[in-house]
C-alpha cells in the first residue's frame, strides 16, 4: 500500500491542470460512448485525486451538453460509480453543481437547456440515495426565480421517471423541502404543467 501510495503521489506532482483536463475529458468523451466502468477507474486513478475531487463534475457536465440526451443521461451513471467506488465524495458533488449553477448564465445562451441537464444530474444523485433535496434550498440562492422553477421541476421529474410517483413523494416529505417557497405563487399550476399533481398536496 505504501508503494502503491507514493506512485500516486508521483504522479500528482508530474501531470498539470492542463494535462489532468484533457484527460478528464477524454475519459469523459470515452464514458458516454462506451460505458466501461474498469477502464473509467482505471482512468481515473491516473489524474491527481486533488484535480478529480475539485473539478471532474464540472468539466464532465462542461462535456455533455452538447451532445444527445442518451449521453448526458449516461453522466449521473458515471458520478454513481465513482462515488460507489470512493472516489468522488458528496462534497465533491455538491461543490461541482454549485459551480454549473452559478455558471448558468454562461452556458444557457449557447445551451438553452442547461439548467434542465443539471436538473436531471442531480435528480439522479438524488434517486440513488447519493444527494438529498435540501440542496434545492442552495440552488435557490444561486438561481433566478425562472431557473430555479425548472431546476426544481426538472429534478423532481427526473426522479419520478427514475422511481415513481409515491417515492418522489416520500424524498420531499421527508426532504422537508419548501415546494411552495421554491416554485412560487403559482406552484401548483407548475406542478400540474410538469405532470406533477402527486405533489400538490404538500403546498
Amino acid at each position: 500500500n505504501k508503494d502503491k501510495s507514493s506512485k500516486e503521489q508521483e504522479k500528482e506532482v508530474v501531470m498539470d491542470d492542463a494535462d489532468a483536463r484533457h484527460k478528464c475529458v477524454g475519459l469523459i468523451n470515452e464514458w458516454v460512448d462506451v460505458e466501461d466502468v474498469e477502464e473509467a477507474l482505471t482512468c481515473v486513478r491516473e489524474v491527481p485525486s486533488k484535480y478529480i475531487h475539485d473539478n471532474l463534475v464540472a468539466v464532465g457536465i462542461e462535456q455533455i451538453i452538447e451532445k444527445k440526451d442518451v449521453q448526458i443521461n449516461k453522466l449521473p451513471i458515471l458520478f454513481v460509480h465513482l462515488y460507489n467506488n470512493s472516489i468522488l465524495s458528496i462534497a465533491d458533488l455538491t461543490e461541482g453543481l454549485t459551480t454549473m449553477l452559478k455558471s448558468s448564465p454562461d452556458f444557457t445562451p449557447d445551451a438553452p437547456r442547461f439548467v434542465e441537464y443539471l436538473g436531471r444530474i442531480y435528480g439522479h444523485l438524488v434517486a440513488h440515495e447519493i444527494m438529498s433535496l435540501s440542496f434545492l434550498s442552495e440552488a435557490s440562492s444561486i438561481l433566478d426565480s425562472s431557473d430555479n422553477t425548472k431546476f426544481t421541476l426538472f429534478t423532481l421529474s427526473y426522479i419520478k421517471s427514475l422511481k415513481d410517483e409515491q417515492t418522489l413523494k416520500s424524498l420531499v416529505e421527508n426532504g422537508s423541502v419548501d415546494l411552495a417557497g421554491l416554485l412560487g405563487s403559482h406552484a401548483a399550476a407548475s406542478l400540474t404543467q410538469a405532470g406533477l399533481d402527486v405533489l400538490s398536496s404538500l403546498l
